[in-house]
């Protein structure tokens, strides 16, 4: 198995099932904090550059366009960088592109010629547009260490424990 190949595991759960005597860390965290401790580990993925950057670009939304009013990504016939009645309109989002310093299109499958920003709000006509990443990061900005910890009731060096090796295992693409 992994543990064989040298992987480290960790367990996170308020209880403690048999698999989680196998792992090398086991987080015990208070029954309903789930969520606090997501935004925890995200925090600390982003603000440690844990992350794949090539796979985050390639395979989620992080980098598109986000239209604040509606809450959705910014299509690009929205902002005149496609037609709306074109086959692949509604699946066609904005990026900003570091490369050309613009908006650009990033149509499915990914553009190697692109080169999309992760963070900052970028100005089309007028309009600010921040990433999902920039919206990602605000939204786990509050979620700390020691604020994850508290509202857990874990200890702190563990869950950093457990972050670094989540992260190291991960999967690249």
């Amino acid at each position: 198995g992994a543990r064989g190949q040298g992987l480290s595991s960790v367990g996170v759960g308020p209880r403690f099932p048999a698999v989680a005597a196998r792992a090398d860390v086991w987080l015990p965290m208070r029954p309903g904090s789930d969520v606090a401790l997501v935004m925890t580990w995200i925090r600390y993925i982003i603000e440690n550059q844990l992350y794949d950057e090539g796979c985050c670009k390639r395979w989620t939304n992080l980098p598109y366009l986000i239209d604040t009013d509606t809450k959705k990504m910014l299509r690009a016939y929205e902002v005149g960088l496609g037609e709306a009645d074109a086959e692949d309109a509604e699946k066609t989002f904005v990026v900003w592109d570091q490369k050309t310093n613009s908006a650009k299109a990033l149509p499915w499958p990914y553009d190697e010629a692109l080169d999309p920003a992760f963070f900052g709000t970028s100005e089309i006509d007028g309009v600010e547009y921040p990433t999902a990443f920039t919206l990602l990061q605000e939204r786990a900005d509050e979620w700390t260490l020691e604020q994850g910890r508290e509202v857990c009731c874990l200890e702190q060096d563990q869950v950093e424990k457990a972050i670094r090796i989540s992260a190291e295992n991960a999967p690249h693409g």
